[in-house]
């Protein structure tokens, strides 16, 4: 009884992340040429609709969340167990990026500055390499955990997705950036 009500509100949760996705994709007045432009602070516009850089993030999540259960063909089980290691995989590298990051502005700002020395700048580069590696650690900890989840095919799915999705992205992040031209 309970696997019943998980599998309909998990179609329902599916329906509701579909449906507002699609009022972002075609909230476009009819007839009216798509005329996007892209603001200063970082917002995509779309005739007379305004998204913040977070709402295309979330979106994002959520088409990334849809599309991975229906490719790697999850269980309502595996996604219940998978989606929360996702989720930790992603702000262990969003972490990680931006502690890289903020360390490379350092270093540039050490190597601007002739008076530096050179045990400070390698300080910094063992700091960066430090940041890696332990961003690494924690990640190996996730894909360990990952691997109890999936079966073989749907590892070898979930990484093919993943890669795909992350290109499909930069793709489109390259064309709005394209567009402020």
């Amino acid at each position: 009884m309970a696997k019943k009500y998980i599998r309909n509100g998990f179609a329902v949760l599916i329906g509701l992340i579909f449906m507002s996705i699609s009022t972002y994709v075609f909230a476009q007045e009819p007839n009216q040429p798509d005329k996007k432009k892209v603001s200063s602070a970082g917002q995509v516009k779309r005739s007379h609709t305004t998204v913040s850089n977070e709402e295309v993030r979330e979106m994002l999540q959520i088409m990334r969340i849809w599309k991975l259960t229906k490719v790697v063909e999850l269980t309502e089980e595996q996604s219940l167990r998978l989606f929360p290691f996702l989720n930790q995989q992603d702000k262990i590298k969003e972490i990680a990026r931006k502690d890289k990051d903020s360390g490379m502005e350092e270093l540039k700002t050490l190597l601007k500055d002739e008076t530096t020395a050179n045990t400070t700048i390698q300080e910094k580069l063992d700091l960066i390499e430090k940041i890696d590696a332990e961003a690494q650690a924690k990640e190996d900890e996730i894909k360990n955990e990952i691997k109890q989840i999936l079966s073989s095919e749907q590892l070898a799915q979930l990484e093919i997705f993943q890669k795909e999705f992350e290109d499909d992205v930069r793709d489109m992040i390259l064309e709005i950036r394209s567009l402020k031209k």
